[in-house]
């Protein structure tokens, strides 16, 4: 079963999964730190649904067979799809890191969600705002379909500082309790440091004397 536009979706939306449609792809131009975040966000929110995405290799020739919807994740100095649709990057030139380039269209007969930015963190960060973007639809006989409208846009953090700083202040509701972050075990550590990256942050703050597990949070695969 193919996707696209219709399919559950509504006038002008793009249809990127449904049961029984082909599995979307998650692309990614280059294999850096920034976009391995960007697809597994992505992974994890298909799969959250039953559909197991297909990942190709990190950095391959953007050749897509069938028409699956495509999430691809590139860089200003790594944007071979971008270059063949002809996109204009021109804002990325002078921009942060942050910064990134948003298409969501119909291309080549296939739904294209495509993220392109100054750098991978730009790529992350791009990947984070389009899940705010989708929608699934429920129809009354519980099927549904993951939408998104067409989009075209420039994005650049506006703040230069954004930081957290996460504290065990849980201690005073005594030992155990779960509002302590150093009760949380690594898989939920993880998540909460995705979310503050997806919430924007750009500067977290640990404290090792009051959280041995500190060395966590030192992984270059999560910061």
């Amino acid at each position: 079963m193919s996707i696209g536009q219709g399919v559950g979706a509504a006038q002008g939306s793009l249809a990127l999964s449904a049961p029984g449609s082909a599995a979307p792809i998650l692309y990614t131009s280059v294999d850096a730190p920034g976009t391995a975040r960007a697809v597994q966000t992505w992974r994890v929110f298909f799969a959250d649904r039953g559909v197991e995405a297909q990942c190709p290799k990190a950095g391959t020739k953007p050749e897509f067979a069938g028409q699956s919807a495509v999430l691809a994740f590139e860089t200003e100095a790594a944007c071979p799809l971008a270059t063949r649709m002809g996109l204009d990057l021109s804002g990325l030139k002078d921009a942060r890191d942050e910064a990134h380039v948003l298409t969501v269209r119909l291309w080549n007969g296939r739904p294209l969600m495509l993220v392109v930015g100054k750098t991978a963190a730009g790529a992350d960060a791009g990947a984070a705002q389009l899940l705010s973007k989708v929608a699934c639809n429920i129809t009354t006989a519980g099927s549904w379909t993951v939408v998104c409208e067409p989009l075209e846009a420039l994005r650049q953090p506006f703040l230069r500082g954004r930081e957290a700083t996460l504290c065990p202040t849980g201690r005073v509701l005594g030992p155990g309790s779960l509002v302590n972050y150093e009760n949380w075990d690594k898989p939920r550590l993880e998540r909460y440091l995705r979310y503050l990256v997806q919430s924007g942050v750009v500067q977290r703050h640990w404290g090792r004397e009051a959280c041995p597990q500190g060395r966590w949070y030192r992984d270059p695969a999560l910061v």
